[in-house]
């Protein structure tokens, strides 16, 4: 049975928002689940990485936190040499996992 033929999934494919493939409609129900399945899994994925730099990012805010309150408008590479050690070293390899993150993250993107 084709997509188009049942009236939900027309529905789904017929919203712009959801970026399907211009012949979603005629594609076998079974391929078009298969395809949601992966478009989910992917989108899971990219938000899995989002959650991770998140973390990231609010871990290094609380290692800074002093030194930002001290120093309000000095970028994050000023205030990382404020930092004592060893959360001076903390930071700087978190920022280069974060760095790392979005880069493995932009390689789909980039391929």
């Amino acid at each position: 049975m084709k997509v188009k033929e049942v009236p939900e999934l027309l529905n789904a494919v017929q919203n712009p928002d959801l970026n399907l493939p211009s012949d979603a409609g005629e594609m076998e129900v079974e391929e078009f689940v298969a395809w949601a399945q992966a478009a989910k899994d992917d989108a899971e994925a990219e938000l899995q990485k989002i959650d991770e730099e998140l973390a990231i990012a609010k871990e290094v805010a609380f290692l800074t936190d002093d030194v930002r309150k001290q120093h309000p408008n000095l970028p994050l590479s000023q205030l990382v040499d404020l930092l004592p050690e060893p959360r001076r070293s903390l930071v700087i390899e978190l920022i280069k996992a974060a760095s790392q993150a979005e880069a493995d993250w932009l390689k789909p993107a980039k391929e």
